[in-house]
């Protein structure tokens, strides 16, 4: 339901608007199990209720109280999802519903690279009030687009958000449910199954990493874009996001003062050798 929530411009409150409904679930159970160390999250809430008492205006009490509906929303859906039976959630639904929301980011992920700032007006867009819209916080909660803009001014790498409403929360989404992922991959029953998730994984993973990619998926680090002569004073050379440019192949913070490449197995795998 993730892209049509997207779609219709309420996936930022859905959690929000289920907090309710898991509330009334938990009190009717008899009892309710909580973790060890569950105290520190209430502790937490706590600390955000105090923090809450030097807001100085009513949007940052809309902000506030939007996020704490989130904080509580989340710890509402891990004590449901902790008590709820082996018999009505087995494992391994749980495991099949993370990895094909896995499956989902890694989709949405690909559009944003391959067709980004890409935007539309949503339904519940159409229905808030013009007055409202005008704070750009509630106008990004109920829009919808496919990238956040560029990582870095210089170069054409966009930032995929889709199906989300922040790119930051799309790569939170991807880092939590990629071992879900990793874990339907060894449950798979059938050959065919297995291979798929491989291949989502894989392909996202070295469209994100792969030096191959360039300006086209790779997000050069700012560490690697730092002269190619020796002192770091002599501004010499271009940064290595210049692919596809043979001399760049090789970043040259992975090169000794002598030239020479460092013994470094784990770079041979990474980046290709520049010609002699």
């Amino acid at each position: 339901m993730l892209p049509v929530w997207w779609v219709l411009g309420v996936s930022g409150i859905v959690l929000s608007l289920c907090t309710l409904p898991l509330i009334a679930a938990l009190v009717l159970r008899r009892r309710i199990l909580v973790p060890r160390g569950f105290g520190l999250y209430l502790v937490f809430l706590l600390w955000c209720v105090f923090s809450a008492t030097q807001l100085a205006s009513s949007r940052q009490a809309f902000s506030s109280g939007y996020r704490g509906s989130l904080y509580v929303g989340a710890g509402l859906l891990f004590l449901y999802v902790l008590n709820a039976s082996r018999v009505d959630l087995p494992p391994d639904r749980i495991v099949g519903i993370m990895a094909g929301f896995f499956v989902l980011t890694v989709v949405g992920g690909v559009i944003g690279m391959i067709v980004p700032n890409i935007s539309f007006t949503t339904v519940a867009r159409g229905l808030v009030p013009p007055s409202l819209l005008a704070d750009q916080f509630v106008s990004d909660l109920v829009s919808a687009s496919t990238s956040s803009g560029r990582a870095f001014a210089a170069y054409p790498i966009y930032r995929p958000k889709a199906p989300f409403i922040y790119a930051n929360e799309w790569g939170a989404a991807y880092a939590m449910s990629l071992p879900f992922a990793l874990c339907a991959v060894a449950k798979a029953r059938t050959k065919a199954r297995r291979d798929m998730l491989l291949i989502v994984v894989w392909s996202r993973s070295s469209r994100s990493c792969s030096p191959s990619t360039g300006a086209r998926g790779c997000r050069p680090s700012p560490a690697c874009c730092m002269p190619r002569s020796v002192s770091l004073g002599a501004a010499t050379g271009n940064c290595c996001g210049s692919w596809p440019s043979p001399r760049w192949s090789w970043c040259p913070l992975l090169r000794d003062t002598a030239g020479r490449d460092r013994d470094d197995p784990l770079a041979e795998r990474l980046w290709r050798r520049p010609p002699r």
